[in-house]
């Protein structure tokens, strides 16, 4: 395997005779594909740096933020920087206490710009679970599911002793939740948007079938 901090590691073929050939007569080409850096700042919108806030890099389709190194913090001028990244296409998420998240679809390539996120005021969003005979249900978990079509944000939380959960960083805009409880059938991509009012969420009993 070659290495180098500018690139990425390359897999050496297979040593075959013309191969070697090449390597004694130093005329062999290996290609290798360059490493980039993706960077950026966070900024309040009066453009004011957010220092501490947490960026997260994922795939194009949405952000899991399992992969090492996925996440990192913003330092005290706001700036960022996820370094030895491959090009491409990829999404990018900023959050940080007392602001609403936002989200940037990027294409990380040479010359790129530096990304600037602009977080605003956060928004909340409340509900209380129940089952069907509108009695309150303690426990639930309530995960975010999906947010403007992408995986994102990974909020998990569960329903307190009278069913009910709040999330008071949420965006100006819609959230899909997931809802689920053991004994109840789950309820899944249900949009909530920010409100002053609660939203209502019902579970019904899990379907059990019997036979012989």
């Amino acid at each position: 395997e070659l290495k180098h901090p500018d690139f990425e590691p390359q897999e050496l073929p297979d040593a075959g005779e013309a191969f070697l050939a090449k390597l004694r007569s130093e005329t062999a080409e290996l290609p290798m594909k360059s490493v980039l850096t993706l960077q950026g700042k966070v900024l309040d919108t009066q453009g004011r740096p957010i220092s501490g806030a947490r960026v997260t890099r994922g795939q194009e389709w949405g952000i899991m933020g399992l992969e090492e190194g996925a996440t990192v913090e913003t330092d005290a001028e706001g700036k960022f920087q996820f370094p030895r990244l491959a090009a491409g296409k990829m999404l990018v998420a900023a959050e940080a206490s007392g602001f609403a998240p936002e989200l940037q679809p990027a294409e990380l390539r040479p010359g790129v710009r530096p990304l600037e996120f602009k977080l605003g005021t956060p928004k909340t969003i409340r509900g209380q679970v129940l089952d069907l005979t509108d009695r309150p249900l303690s426990g639930v978990q309530v995960r975010a599911n999906e947010w403007r079509q992408f995986r994102y944000p990974d909020w998990k939380s569960k329903t307190d002793a009278e069913g009910r959960f709040v999330i008071s960083n949420a965006p100006p805009d819609e959230v899909k939740f997931d809802f689920s409880k053991a004994g109840f059938m789950s309820v899944r991509m249900f949009a909530l948007p920010p409100s002053d009012s609660e939203h209502r969420i019902n579970l019904g009993p899990s379907l059990r079938l019997h036979g012989k």
